[in-house]
């Protein structure tokens, strides 16, 4: 019984340092990087990355894990973004290998290689930012990412406790956390590169 005391405030005591150490509402960011990448996860965080493409604070912007059931067409569609199309036609990838972050960070790092970036600014959710960065860096070890966080208006952060569904999906986050980072202190990124 004292173990699972223990293990439960050991729990509790990392998901606050995990919530308080969430990315913070950020200011104007006008540091330019090579490129720009999306986790996709909500139209939000795809519109803040074409802006900050539209804003030249990048070369090009791939859009990582769209759905291989839908296409650029579709997505321009969804978007209805001032000239979505040129930007697609020009600067915009979309990557649909990935189906979860582990493979979002593959396929950021091989699109980082194939272009030859070194910096890439990093766009998701802000309760999503600590695990993509994790991934990101064990399979892109030498890039430098620079993080973008989006702030859904689902997802409360500033008052979780207040919000029975804030704190539901920031308790999930952290548990794959948790997950990640022991996988990739165990393993690392190696056995997935090997498969």
């Amino acid at each position: 019984m004292l173990f699972v005391c223990l293990l439960a405030a050991g729990w509790a005591g990392g998901f606050l340092w995990f919530v308080v150490n969430l990315p913070s509402a950020r200011g104007a960011d006008t540091l330019v990087t090579q490129g720009i990448v999306v986790l996709t996860g909500g139209r939000d965080r795809m519109v803040v990355g074409i802006d900050l493409l539209q804003k030249g604070l990048g070369q090009r912007l791939l859009i990582s894990g769209v759905n291989e059931n839908i296409s650029d067409d579709h997505l321009q569609r969804v978007l209805q973004l001032k000239d979505i199309e040129k930007l697609f036609d020009c600067c915009i990838d979309t990557g649909r290998a990935a189906l979860d972050t582990r493979g979002n960070a593959q396929e950021l790092a091989a699109w980082a290689g194939a272009n030859e970036y070194n910096t890439i600014r990093l766009v998701t959710a802000a309760y999503h930012m600590p695990r993509a960065l994790a991934e990101i860096s064990s399979y892109a070890p030498a890039l430098t990412l620079q993080p973008h966080p989006v702030y859904p208006d689902n997802v409360k952060i500033d008052e979780w406790w207040a919000y029975p569904g804030t704190a539901s999906v920031l308790a999930k986050e952290y548990n794959k956390y948790l997950a990640s980072v022991a996988r990739l202190n165990i393993f690392g990124a190696a056995e997935d590169q090997e498969q």
